[in-house]
């Protein structure tokens, strides 16, 4: 499993709370923390209304939100992108703007494209054209708008080998009843790559949300984090602390030894296989001359080294060459 911590802005602005969730997301075993890297006057119009909680996040506005945190100085994420690189941590941002893909190019090993982006073609293709891996949000979105922007990665030399198509509801927050994880399991039939999760669940429900996506085949999952879980507005009210952090790498864990890897597992069922499964014996005492018949044979706990249970159609109608007692395993010798 492939965790996430979505940082966006909830650094505020501050670089020192920024590598503040840097550690703190090494801390709890995740594998990325994502940025967002944008100008606020190429993301939204001046007339930009809201789309999420406006009693969690008062602004109406998105440029005018998107511009309290506006962050796009690659000198600003260099001390960053250093402390992951020490602490062994990838860095991720989600570049919104064609003009900063070459700037930050060199700092990302694959690209996350939000789900509000699925639809910007031009953004795509250059993105596309740097070649690396990249995980796409669905938020909003129909099967057919996925299917278009899935086959124009796939004409810019994207392979389906390097897409990761994430379930994602464009809600902030997303009511539990709305989470619609099953949607994974439409993504997986549909589009022969990866497929994740990207959780806009509030509270606690986000960790069992999360489990269940695991279940369905989820590889990546991806949660908002923060440092100040109770701090109002940006992506904090439903982001993930430490404390949840930590919970959630622990429970995919033990999902992951639960689930196991779905091949036949025959070696730590060894003992069942020998003392659970039945062989074939002898249901009376006979003497030598007799025809064997069903009427003569019982299954019975434990196999041996004879006949087993499965083999009683091949054994009966034969004549036995020395006489047997009864509850005698049944084996080549007696015929």
């Amino acid at each position: 499993m492939f965790l996430i911590g979505e940082a966006g802005v909830n650094h505020e602005g501050s670089q020192e709370k920024a590598i503040d969730l840097v550690r703190q997301t090494h801390a709890a075993g995740w594998n990325a923390i994502k940025f967002q890297t944008y100008r606020s006057s190429f993301l939204a119009a001046q007339e930009s209304p809201s789309y999420w909680d406006l009693s969690e996040e008062s602004e109406t506005s998105q440029y005018q939100l998107f511009k309290k945190h506006e962050c796009f100085d690659l000198n600003w994420y260099l001390p960053i992108i250093e402390t992951c690189n020490a602490v062994g941590i990838e860095f991720m941002t989600s570049v919104f703007d064609p003009f900063l893909v070459d700037i930050f190019d060199p700092y990302l090993q694959r690209y996350k494209i939000s789900s509000s982006d699925l639809t910007n073609h031009q953004l795509i293709k250059i993105i596309a054209s740097k070649s690396k891996p990249i995980i796409l949000s669905t938020g909003a979105s129909t099967i057919d708008e996925v299917s278009k922007c899935v086959g124009l990665l796939n004409e810019n030399k994207i392979p389906l080998s390097n897409i990761t198509l994430l379930h994602c509801v464009l809600n902030y927050p997303t009511e539990s009843r709305l989470a619609n994880i099953s949607r994974i399991s439409s993504i997986s039939k549909t589009f022969n790559c990866g497929v994740g999760y990207s959780c806009h669940v509030k509270g606690e429900d986000s960790v069992e949300a999360c489990q269940i996506a695991q279940v369905l085949g989820a590889s990546v999952i991806e949660k908002h984090i923060t440092s100040t879980p109770f701090m109002p507005g940006n992506d904090h009210y439903h982001a993930f602390d430490f404390r949840m952090m930590c919970k959630l790498k622990d429970n995919i864990e033990k999902t992951s030894l639960l689930l196991g890897k779905g091949s036949d597992d025959i070696d730590s069922q060894i003992l069942a296989r020998q003392n659970a499964r039945r062989g074939l014996y002898f249901a009376k005492n006979l003497k030598e001359g007799e025809i064997l018949s069903e009427n003569n044979v019982v299954s019975l706990r434990p196999t041996h080294q004879g006949f087993k249970a499965e083999e009683l159609c091949g054994i009966i109608g034969k004549t036995l060459v020395r006489s047997a007692v009864k509850g005698t395993p049944i084996s080549s010798q007696y015929f």
